[in-house]
């Protein structure tokens, strides 16, 4: 179905369950050195992932990094681009004029552009499984930065999480008790805040990385 990549509102967020609050944001080098730690847990590869990387010519190696580099890189700026967009036309993204029952109804809210512009429809998106695509460029990340990159991923991981999931609810809010057209503007604009915290993220991982955009 549409939602076959969205999470289950009852699933454990594997991305919030990380102790992202202990991790130290000081410029000491005891905490830069945990941070570090951190980002190497949080990226650790698999074993089948290790046996590869060892199996592997160099040079194959390296053009294949490079290569995921680029379009991990790519797929940020992308992903922000589209964000600005889809909030620069939030009211025409998420109305669907199709569905309306007659000419005097007007178009109908619709949350489905949400969970598809924070890439929680398709393995194509760009920003598909952000959330690993920024583990992999944290190594890029200047030392004295480190701490501002850890809080935009940390603040896009959540509100990514959070639009997608108040969609969701937005999206069966006729079908709730109580529900009606009034509720799923409602939490499509709860949704809204979270998508302006994701795209603020990104920008300041696009001005860390100092990427173009």
């Amino acid at each position: 179905g549409s939602a076959a990549f969205a999470p289950s509102l009852n699933a454990n967020k594997s991305a919030k369950t990380w102790s992202f609050l202990a991790v130290p944001k000081g410029n000491s080098d005891d905490s830069l050195s945990t941070r570090r730690d951190f980002w190497k847990s949080v990226g650790a590869t698999s074993a089948a992932g290790a046996f590869l990387t060892l199996t592997t010519p160099l040079p194959a190696q390296a053009a294949k990094k490079m290569s995921q580099e680029e379009k991990d890189k790519e797929n940020i700026v992308k992903g922000y681009q589209r964000l600005t967009y889809f909030l620069d036309n939030w009211e025409k993204e998420t109305s669907n004029c199709k569905k309306a029952k007659s000419e005097f109804d007007g178009c109908e809210r619709t949350p489905e552009k949400v969970m598809d512009y924070i890439g929680y429809k398709s393995i194509e998106d760009p920003l598909f499984r952000a959330d690993k695509t920024l583990v992999r460029l944290e190594p890029l990340v200047p030392e004295e930065l480190e701490s501002e990159f850890l809080e935009a991923y940390e603040k896009y991981v959540e509100n990514s999480e959070a639009a997608n999931g108040t969609a969701f609810v937005s999206s069966w809010g006729e079908a709730n008790p109580g529900g009606g057209k009034d509720r799923i503007v409602l939490f499509l604009e709860r949704s809204k805040a979270n998508v302006i915290a994701c795209q603020e993220s990104l920008a300041v991982v696009i001005r860390v990385l100092d990427l173009k955009v």
